[in-house]
């Protein structure tokens, strides 16, 4: 059973690493020309871009790029007129770069007369596409007997009368062919993906012993769902960002109705900057385990680099080779050592930065023998710090002081853990309501929400020299997300507990591996634009959330996958 999943693992990687790698884009443009409001619409979920160059007086042009792959495949693009006049539709292929590759010439001229500068240290080369047919409303325009052909220097050319809001059908049935740099990326990546099954499905060794028994601490059910809670924010955040970055929709408070904006303001602050949730369990664990247990720096350490550091360069290797196949040039890269990044994406900042936390644990054991007082004095200065110099995720050194703020916070709860629920338990509403009210008056300086804003001269009331006090809504949210879960735990809503649970178990995987969907998503950034246009801001938040869901899922089940076969080793590779 372990070999027929292996083989059955490495086909599939190895389909996917085709797809991945032995696939590009060709260019579609299309005029209608005429007058000078003429323009095009797309009406299909096509990738799409509508360029400043592209308009003129005779009208105005969009831009489809179609996917193609190495085999054979149909797609159908729907295209509308706007205006009376003549339809133009030009297939071409696009131009990549080659690494390395000085130019024989310092300017290359193409068929159609264009200059190209090849100074630099690359030269372009445009690609092989196979059309096999090509129709526009039932007319073949072209065939096979144009397939195989440089389509930037050969483009195929349609021209046609076009009424007022025509619509033309077109169909495609085309192929890619790779070139032989495409093999070599393509044979490298297959390398990767099997390499890293290789040791997923490695027997364990049967001399393996167990660890030597320790004094457990009492399991807190309540931190498994504050974890399960900490990742699915976090995740959401990342998602919610790309979301409105890479799509153009606005997710925010800026373009909506005023009655909306209360909603979504109180959604985005519960929601950014959960980091501090994780820091906040790291710092709470770290008393009531690591301390409370006979605190031991070296294993500390080892078992920090063995769950968390390892996990970190396997993600930052494989993410590295697949980029570095599917943009077939080198990936941008962090080249300064000091920021201990080396090739950071989206959420793997937090690794370099833990890291350094972890390696000044010697500090925060003084800090938990220190007298109450000294303590209150410690959290205050790190609570001014964090709000006066803000978060700075390009930096671990600096981040590593700024979110200390919550790690040091976490032990200062565990140490006083019992009195706290005793006190959410009698009295919830003493750990809720400061919460609420702080975030209430911070909208005006983090947020630039509407509470504060005075529209007759469209200015702000309240002014603050400080950068950051959204430093302060963390804390207090630390502790509500904490009474919550409390609360949680002697209830009923036992399906709730269970999908808490199964995130929480999974959760430094779901960490890890949700940066491959946000690639995927920026892969593709112009067909989820094309899947969004025209939906309202409720539509665009439950796109969110359930894509954030299906992520979570997938992560899950592939890390459990991971750990079916991997046994102890998978913790080595994704984190749980």
């Amino acid at each position: 059973m372990r070999l027929f999943w292996y083989v059955f693992s490495c086909v599939l990687s190895v389909f996917f690493a085709s797809l991945l790698v032995l696939s590009d884009t060709t260019r579609l443009d299309i005029y209608n020309t005429g007058a000078k409001e003429n323009r095009i619409e797309l009406l299909s979920r096509t990738e799409k871009v509508y360029p400043d160059w592209c308009k003129n007086d005779n009208g105005s042009c969009v831009v489809a790029e179609i996917r193609n792959y190495w085999f054979w495949q149909k797609k159908k693009v729907l295209v509308k007129t706007v205006g009376k006049g003549k339809l133009h539709i030009n297939l071409m292929g696009q131009w990549h770069t080659i690494r390395n590759k000085k130019p024989k010439q310092p300017t290359q001229i193409l068929n159609n007369g264009v200059q190209i500068d090849t100074r630099k240290d690359f030269r372009l080369f445009p690609q092989y596409v196979d059309y096999k047919t090509v129709t526009v409303d039932g007319h073949i325009i072209t065939d096979k007997t144009k397939t195989r052909k440089l389509w930037h220097d050969n483009r195929v050319e349609w021209v046609t009368d076009a009424a007022n809001g025509q619509v033309f059908n077109l169909k495609f049935r085309h192929r890619y062919h790779p070139r032989a740099k495409d093999y070599h990326y393509f044979i490298l990546l297959s390398a990767a993906f099997i390499a890293f099954l290789s040791i997923v499905f490695k027997k364990p060794k049967a001399s393996e012993t167990l660890p030597a028994s320790v004094k457990k601490s009492v399991f807190l059910d309540e931190f498994d769902y504050f974890r399960g809670i900490a990742i699915f924010f976090i995740v959401l955040c990342h998602f919610m960002h790309d979301f409105n970055e890479k799509t153009g929709n606005i997710l925010n408070i800026f373009n909506d109705k005023f009655s909306f904006r209360y909603w979504i303001a109180y959604e985005f602050q519960f929601i950014f900057g959960d980091t501090a949730l994780f820091v906040f369990i790291s710092g709470f664990l770290f008393y009531y385990i690591f301390y409370q247990r006979g605190f031991d720096y070296k294993l500390f350490l080892k078992n920090k680099f063995k769950n968390i550091v390892s996990p970190y360069l396997v993600m930052c290797a494989l993410l590295f080779v697949i980029r570095f196949c599917v943009e077939k040039q080198a990936p941008s890269y962090n080249k300064d050592w000091l920021r201990l990044n080396v090739f950071w994406y989206v959420a793997f900042w937090y690794i370099p930065f833990i890291s350094v936390v972890f390696i000044a644990s010697p500090f925060f054991v003084k800090f938990i023998q220190a007298a109450t007082k000294t303590q209150k004095i410690v959290l205050s200065i790190s609570l001014l710090w964090a709000v006066a110099t803000g978060r700075n995720q390009m930096n671990p050194w600096l981040n590593s002081v700024f979110w200390s703020l919550y790690y040091l916070f976490g032990i200062y709860i565990a140490m006083r853990y019992e009195k706290f629920k005793e006190m959410t338990i009698e009295k919830f509403v003493m750990v809720a309501l400061p919460f609420f009210i702080f975030v209430s008056t911070t909208f005006a300086v983090t947020l630039d929400n509407v509470w504060f804003r005075d529209y007759s001269s469209n200015a702000w009331k309240l002014q603050f020299k400080f950068n950051d006090w959204n430093a302060v809504s963390k804390v207090l949210q630390c502790l509500f997300v904490l009474a919550c879960c409390i609360l949680l735990k002697n209830s009923r809503f036992d399906r709730t507990k269970t999908c808490l649970h199964f995130l929480a178990k999974y959760s430094f995987s779901i960490f890890f591996l949700h940066c491959f969907g946000l690639y995927i998503l920026n892969m593709h950034y112009r067909a989820v634009q094309a899947f969004l246009i025209g939906k309202n801001k409720i539509e665009l938040h439950l796109c969110v959330y359930a894509t954030t869901i299906a992520v979570c899922i997938l992560c899950a089940l592939f890390a459990k996958f991971v750990k079916r076969f991997a046994g102890k080793r998978s913790r080595l590779l994704v984190g749980s």
